[in-house]
Parts: structure tokens; C-alpha cells; sequence
């Protein structure tokens, strides 16, 4: 018996998805028949995304700092299967370099960012259906010029841990990339330093390549599906933190 497609016409939003990983997810939600909704601030990048995968997925406005728009999309959206959310941004600065205020704002966008959307998400999810974060290796293998980020990735991975007990039986996962080329989504032409800069990662990584954006799309995709998997962290990084 073949298997069943389980994201066929199942609701996903995707927080973060107009550009880079998350529209990487999206354009592999789309692939398996899935009802694609990608969020961002940016009506123009929501615009472009959509027309970037031939309309297959929706867009809608989002603000992650205003409570209220929050609560709003929600409710526009109505009851959904899986979300996944993957805004965030790395700080680069070293400990010297990181102020307070430095810190509190990475823990702001990395952080307190994911544990409102999940939080708040909760009540519209399906029982069958799951919370994904994108986190990041850092946490795994703590990068001094990431300072802050490297600790603001792992308390993204404890409360994935904690909401797998606590929000079950909604499922809740992670995945944490290492470098990610970013070219197979909307960004056609890199520059001739991010070409050699991502030559360099490869050159230094067991795999001898680094991952695209559709890799991580694909292993969004398992964690969906898999009804086993919850409170996994899955590591996609080219083996480079045994290195």
C-alpha cells in the first residue's frame, strides 16, 4: 500500500516565510499539495514570495511585536495544522563587544519572539498538528563572535523541549542549521564573497557542501509529518558540530 500524503491539504503557516529558510518550507509545503500561508511584516517580500512560487502559497501581513496583530492573523487564519516559525536574526558580537541592551534585544527577536507566536497559537492548532522553530548549531557548538545568539538559540530549544510536554498532545520540534545557501530561494544572484565565503564552509565541513534552503524545507517537512517526532532537535549542519 502506498503511503498517504499527510500535509496534502493540511493548513501550515509559516512565521518568517517570505524570504531565505522560510520560504525554502513553504515552497516544500507547496510540493506535497499542503494549504501554504507565509507570514511577514513586509507586504512587498509577501508579494514577491507568492509570485516567486506561482501563487501556490497565500500571504498575510504580520506585525510579531504587536499583540493584538497577532491575535488578529490568528483569528483570520482560523484553525491550522502546523506552524513554523523561523524569523530571527543572528547578532554578530563577541561578549566584549555585547552590551545589555545587546542582549536583551537578541532575547527579544530569538527568543521571546518564538514563545509569543507558539504560545499564543496554541488554541488554533490542531491536537494532530505541531510547532516548529528554527533554531540554529550554535547552540550545540557556541560561536564566540555569536555571542549572544549562541545562547538565544538554546533557550529556543528548551522551550521546544518543554512545550512538547506541555502543549501535547500538539507535537513541537526544532531544527538547527549551520549555513544555509540562500540562493535557491528568491536571491537568484549572490555576490562573489557570499560565493567564496559558502566554498570556504563547505571546504571545512565533513559533508563537503552546505545546505539549501530546500534541505531545510525537507526536514520541515519529516517533522510534520512523523507523528513520533516531538521534543526533537534535529541537527542539519554537515556534521559540523562533531567537528
Amino acid at each position: 500500500m502506498r503511503p498517504t500524503n499527510m500535509l496534502h491539504k493540511k493548513k501550515i503557516l509559516i512565521i518568517g516565510g517570505s524570504s531565505g529558510i522560510g520560504l525554502g518550507i513553504a515552497s516544500v509545503c507547496a510540493d506535497y499539495g499542503a494549504d501554504t500561508i507565509i507570514a511577514g511584516r513586509c507586504k512587498q517580500k509577501l508579494s514577491n514570495a507568492t509570485a516567486f512560487l506561482d501563487n501556490r502559497i497565500t500571504g498575510v501581513q504580520i506585525d510579531a511585536n504587536n499583540d493584538n496583530c497577532i491575535d488578529a492573523v490568528y483569528q483570520q487564519i482560523g484553525c491550522f495544522d502546523h506552524l513554523v516559525i523561523s524569523a530571527g536574526e543572528a547578532m554578530v558580537k563577541s561578549l566584549q563587544e555585547t552590551t545589555e541592551e545587546d542582549a536583551r534585544g537578541d532575547m527579544e527577536r530569538n527568543f521571546w519572539l518564538k514563545y509569543k507566536l507558539s504560545t499564543r497559537a496554541l488554541p488554533y492548532l490542531s491536537k494532530e498538528g505541531s510547532i516548529l522553530f528554527i533554531s540554529g548549531i550554535f547552540s550545540v557548538k557556541p560561536n564566540a563572535n555569536l555571542f549572544m545568539s549562541s545562547v538565544s538559540v538554546g533557550a529556543v530549544e528548551a522551550l521546544c523541549k518543554s512545550l512538547a510536554i506541555s502543549a501535547a498532545p500538539i507535537r513541537v520540534n526544532a531544527i538547527a542549521p549551520y549555513v544555509v545557501d540562500n540562493s535557491d530561494s528568491l536571491t537568484k544572484d549572490i555576490s562573489d564573497d557570499r560565493k567564496n565565503y559558502l566554498q570556504s564552509i563547505a571546504s571545512k565541513i565533513p559533508a563537503g557542501n552546505v545546505g539549501k534552503t530546500r534541505d531545510v524545507g525537507l526536514a520541515a517537512v519529516m517533522l510534520m509529518k512523523n507523528q513520533y517526532a516531538s521534543g526533537t532537535i534535529l541537527n542539519l549542519d554537515g556534521a559540523y558540530s562533531l567537528t
